[in-house]
């Protein structure tokens, strides 16, 4: 066992509960959260050091909705690493109007051509710990993969039916032995794009507005890649069935 896991009084054990780290790019015309929002796809194929998850900011920063890191600098608690998974999502066409097939374009672009076309590193500290494609790495959680556009004939209305499995916690990277990440160590995701990768999103430029019709007005489609971890994490020594001091 690694000491950063060793309780100091042997008469308690150190729990492991099962814990998964998540964070989200967000690309969409307003961003104002920096360092991984973006206001368009140019802005996020610039970025020379690549996209970097889980140690940038903290849910106090974004919100929970789109991470659970609670510190930039380093993990508080021992981890050990079970899978993990990266997952892009790009709003449906359906959702746009007067826009089309340029929509359907950007969508099967975004979300199956061009994860072949980037890599993805986790980093403790300054060690690469895994060095994967996205393809090979698939989110296993919630809505993720590709879409299959099915239009209409002599229309461009389309709707996007997710195909690549059923989501599940066994449809990811999974270690072939749980990595250990001691307390105290920094750890990052980077996800960087090739050439030709970033040629794509240029030519994609921005994500198309979500119309309501007049009802609501306009608002921004937003196009998303998120990263997650699944393991176990020691969060604190337990040994009685109250807490110690409790009366």
């Amino acid at each position: 066992m690694n000491d950063s896991f060793k309780p100091q009084d042997p008469n308690y054990n150190q729990v492991l509960d099962t814990w998964i780290p998540y964070d989200t790019a967000k690309i969409y015309l307003g961003a104002k959260n920096p360092p991984i929002e973006f206001m368009d796809f140019t802005t996020l194929a610039n970025q020379e050091d690549g996209i970097k998850f889980l140690s940038c900011r903290t849910a106090s920063d974004i919100g929970s909705t789109y991470t659970n890191i609670t510190t930039r600098d380093n993990l508080q608690k021992p981890l050990w690493i079970e899978s993990a998974g990266i997952r892009f999502h790009y709003p449906s066409p359906l959702a746009h109007s007067g826009q089309g097939l340029s929509e359907q374009n950007k969508m099967k672009c975004f979300c199956e051509e061009l994860p072949f076309h980037s890599y993805v590193q986790l980093i403790t500290d300054d060690d690469v710990r895994l060095w994967l494609k996205p393809d090979h790495m698939p989110s296993g959680f919630g809505a993720y993969g590709s879409y299959n556009l099915v239009a209409a004939e002599n229309t461009n209305a389309s709707c996007g039916v997710i195909t690549n499995g059923v989501p599940h916690s066994s449809n990811r990277f999974v270690f072939l032995s749980d990595l250990l990440i001691p307390a105290q160590t920094k750890i990052t995701m980077v996800l960087q794009f090739s050439d030709h990768g970033k040629t794509l999103l240029k030519l994609m430029r921005s994500v198309g507005v979500w119309d309501f019709d007049g009802e609501g007005g306009q608002l921004p489609g937003m196009a998303i890649i998120e990263v997650s971890l699944r393991g176990k994490m020691g969060f604190q020594n337990r040994g009685q069935y109250k807490n110690p001091g409790a009366q």
